[in-house]
């Protein structure tokens, strides 16, 4: 059974980096040994003793007597017989997703093309999915509904801003979990209400520096036909069977199906009118801190 000595020597080499190093400014050598390896060959000890050590100590794991100090690189020489010298190099802690200042930012603005509905003639040319003036009017039969008569689909691009962050750290970070991808937010998130912000994308890659580079991107709900924020509900409009037309509601209907905060399933059911918040809610400030 392997047998590892940790700090072979009492004072571990401490050195400050050359200031073009962005990545840190303090590096620690903590020298060991390893003895009664298994192994003969000369590769295979190597590869032997840094599955040994890695057990113990992986790239990334903080220094155990300074937490602001990570692992970056082991160095091992066979010395004799199954054993061999090795330093265990740790530098100052990479950025991590933990740390807001860390996350590079990248904003843009595309276009999302959806179906809304129109008032077919209407003279102010406003679209209509906020706009349909739906408001289902029943007699005490029941039987009796208000129509629009007049109404038509489109499909129609409107701005929505989208946010990509990107971070460098040692491993993947284990407090991200990936299927949070397809949720909104579940409070104010980079400047907008609840439900505003659907992650779209969580990635992460390998670099030749040993490295991992994870990226995030979050895509806001498109701007409404009066270029007002909103967030990702859906609005289901009622029709009457007979004809198949759309029923109207009055303005303080829609406003209410409009206002009533974001919520994953119903978040509002009117008359002729309910409004669905498809995606699920999470809170990305703790995994993201921005």
């Amino acid at each position: 059974m392997p047998t590892v000595i940790w700090d072979t020597l009492p004072n571990a080499m401490l050195e400050a980096l050359e200031p073009e190093n962005f990545r840190s400014n303090r590096r620690l050598v903590r020298p060991g040994i390893v003895y009664d390896l298994v192994s003969v060959d000369h590769e295979d000890i190597l590869t032997e003793a840094l599955n040994v050590l890695t057990a113990q100590q992986d790239y990334g794991d903080p220094h155990p007597g300074d937490l602001t100090l990570e692992l970056v690189k082991y160095e091992i020489v066979p010395v004799g017989n199954k054993v061999v010298n090795f330093r265990a190099i740790y530098e100052s802690r990479l950025n991590t997703a933990l740390i807001p200042s860390a996350w590079m930012i990248e904003d843009s603005t595309t276009l999302v093309t959806r179906e809304e509905n129109i008032t077919v003639g209407n003279s102010a040319g406003t679209s209509t999915l906020i706009k349909v003036d739906y408001n289902p009017s029943l007699s005490s039969a029941g039987t009796q509904k208000t129509e629009i008569h007049d109404v038509g689909t489109i499909r129609v691009s409107r701005p929505s801003r989208v946010i990509r962050l990107t971070v460098n750290t040692r491993k993947r970070p284990t407090n991200i979990p990936y299927d949070i991808v397809g949720k909104v937010n579940d409070s104010n998130f980079l400047g907008a209400d609840k439900g505003a912000w659907l992650i779209t994308e969580l990635s992460g890659r390998t670099t030749t520096t040993q490295e991992y580079v994870v990226t995030a991107v979050f895509t806001q709900a498109p701007l409404t036909y009066d270029s007002s924020n909103t967030d990702w509900r859906e609005f289901v409009i009622g029709y009457y069977p007979p004809t198949g037309r759309y029923l109207q509601i009055s303005d303080s209907e829609m406003n209410t199906a409009r206002t009533t905060p974001y919520k994953h399933g119903i978040i509002y059911k009117g008359n002729g009118i309910t409004v669905v918040g498809p995606y699920a809610t999470t809170n990305f400030a703790a995994y993201f801190g921005v």
